[in-house]
């Protein structure tokens, strides 16, 4: 399970302060109107809309963060003209709107205007990374990072960068920053325990779920990673108590479900593969991991044509579904195919290195030929 951070949009007093400052000068002065408007935009991490009133009811209902109350302000503020007009400019939504040329001509303007203002660097890097190009995010990172060296978001987000292109190293260091910042920031600890999964430094990515849990005994993703290592540590009966309360706040959660179920065909209950099934009627189109759950299990349970078959829909769903490879690679072993099971593994080994050892720690030793 991939650990995103959203873009950092989140209202805070100091972006507030900043932007009433550029709304008075643009009122007072109009000759500035362009520069103003493009740093008033960039300080929130905004971009234009081509409808004022639309513009102002889901700029203001995404600093709300209440949808329904946006449309009620759309309607509130209609009759206005000066009002909606100025907050548009300034409170238009963000470029997840899908204007991103025009956001990135902001902020590339407003560098123009102030080459002193980190946010903007912070906001251009997150359209580059956006759009694939690493090296020019990690740069307006560095810059704005520069610029202000207490910039928690600006060091995850570089990290987040260098942990998708391989620097793994470097990641760690950049989600440390963050945390030195800011020590509580959970999401930032679950990127960094993530990083360390794979570097394969199981001691570290413990500690780190650990002081989430801490923090917040109900976050259901540390819950269920936590269950994953003690479940590879034979731990069962902590994996399936860690799994058993991520379900209690989450009854819905696939990737819950589906490890629960691998837990419970390992402590020899009958009916595991309910979680699987549950798990696979939950889990979005692209998830192969339930599937592949469900085959592991019927593997462990003798029936190699159903895990055949789950194992072809969980590769449909993601070709890339590693634990899926690898369980094919076993379960050609089994069935004499040995071409096939060479196949299967190289791809697997390919997307993760230890993913043999990975899938003979989560359903045991019976797993392998």
């Amino acid at each position: 399970r991939a650990a995103t951070l959203s873009p950092d949009l989140r209202w805070d007093w100091e972006r507030t302060g900043l932007s009433l400052l550029r709304l008075g000068a643009f009122l007072f002065a109009a000759g500035a109107v362009r520069a103003v408007v493009a740093q008033s935009r960039a300080a929130l991490g905004l971009s234009r809309s081509a409808n004022p009133l639309a513009a102002l009811g889901a700029g203001l209902g995404f600093v709300l963060g209440r949808p329904v109350k946006a449309l009620l302000l759309e309607v509130a503020f209609g009759a206005t003209a000066l009002l909606p007009l100025a907050l548009w400019l300034l409170l238009a939504p963000s470029f997840s709107g899908g204007d991103l040329r025009q956001a990135l001509a902001d902020y590339e303007h407003a560098i123009r205007v102030d080459p002193g203002y980190a946010p903007a660097y912070y906001n251009r890097a997150r359209i580059h990374a956006e759009q694939g190009r690493a090296d020019a995010a990690i740069a307006d990172y560095s810059e704005a990072i520069r610029l202000n060296p207490r910039y928690a978001h600006a060091f995850n987000n570089r990290g987040l960068v260098r942990r998708d292109r391989g620097d793994l190293a470097g990641a760690v260091a950049d989600f440390g920053e963050s945390l030195r910042i800011e020590p509580t920031d959970t999401l930032v600890l679950f990127n960094r325990a993530g990083a360390h999964r794979r570097m394969g430094n199981r001691a570290a990515e413990r500690a780190d779920y650990e002081e989430i849990l801490r923090l917040d005994p109900r976050h259901v993703d540390a819950l269920v990673w936590r269950g994953d290592i003690r479940r590879a540590e034979g731990d069962l009966a902590g994996a399936r108590a860690d799994f058993d309360a991520a379900l209690a706040v989450n009854p819905r959660d696939a990737y819950a479900l589906a490890n629960r179920c691998v837990t419970r065909a390992r402590q020899g209950e009958a009916r595991a593969t309910a979680d699987c099934d549950a798990a696979v009627s939950l889990a979005e189109a692209g998830n192969g991991w339930p599937l592949a759950a469900r085959a592991g299990v019927r593997m462990l349970g003798g029936d190699l044509g159903g895990a055949g078959r789950d194992l072809t829909l969980a590769l449909r769903r993601d070709p890339q579904e590693e634990n899926a490879l690898q369980l094919r690679a076993f379960l050609r072993q089994r069935q004499g195919n040995a071409r096939g099971a060479a196949r299967d593994a190289a791809a697997a080994r390919a997307l993760s290195p230890r993913i043999a050892d990975d899938v003979v720690e989560a359903f045991g030793r019976g797993i392998a030929p």
